[in-house]
């Protein structure tokens, strides 16, 4: 009698489970690759405006997005999220570090294995096309890069109890959409035609049309 062999399917991989990795790019100047613009003052304090504010943006543009890009090209990333977080809430720095940092967490769709000749942030050998000057820039700008248990089922400030069968994955997944909206925003921008502090006042702008739809401040 013939057998005939049935092929099982493959599980789909639980999007919160495995490891992930985690890295940090410390909110400073010396880590702009341009100089950084510089917001008017009295701008700034009759709207409550964050002067580093400027940084964030540029670090996210010239930074953050040419790195994101890169895994997703060549590394096989499958899912990110970035936060600003300082050592009281969970950067692994120095004591006397009072510094703020984009923390980025990234899931890959396979395993990613280190050895003494490759990491994570490895400057590509071959990078990509025009970016030849770019990438070794940014790279360093990365530190303490490492692997972390998968992602948990809490989330800081979330309660569970209100999403349907506390389905932390959907909550992990929305967050991640909300990073490559902001990457997605900030690329749609011709920055050349910037003058000093518009690009925060555009994004403050664009923002604030989610507070006017729910009728809620977020600031």
């Amino acid at each position: 009698m013939l057998k005939l062999r049935v092929k099982s399917k493959r599980k789909k991989r639980d999007p919160g489970a495995g490891i992930d990795w985690v890295t940090f790019v410390k909110i400073s100047e010396a880590n702009v690759l341009d100089k950084p613009l510089a917001l008017d003052a009295n701008w700034c304090a009759a709207r409550g405006v964050n002067p580093s504010d400027e940084i964030v943006l540029q670090l996210l543009r010239d930074v953050v997005s040419p790195f994101i890009s890169y895994l997703k090209r060549r590394r096989g990333l499958e899912r990110w999220h970035f936060l600003v977080h300082d050592r009281a809430s969970g950067v692994p720095t120095t004591e006397d570090d009072k510094g703020a940092y984009l923390h980025l967490r990234l899931v890959f769709k396979h395993s990613i294995n280190l050895n003494e000749k490759e990491n994570l942030l490895s400057e590509p050998t071959r990078p990509l096309p025009g970016q030849v000057s770019f990438f070794p820039p940014v790279w360093h700008r990365f530190e303490m890069t490492r692997k972390v248990e998968g992602r948990t089922t809490e989330i800081g400030g979330i309660d569970l109890d209100l999403i349907k069968n506390r389905d932390v994955t959907w909550a992990w997944k929305f967050i991640d959409r909300q990073s490559e909206m902001v990457l997605e925003f900030i690329n749609a921008h011709d920055w050349n035609k910037q003058d000093t502090g518009a690009m925060v006042r555009q994004t403050l702008q664009f923002w604030h049309y989610f507070s006017n739809m729910l009728q809620m401040n977020f600031r």
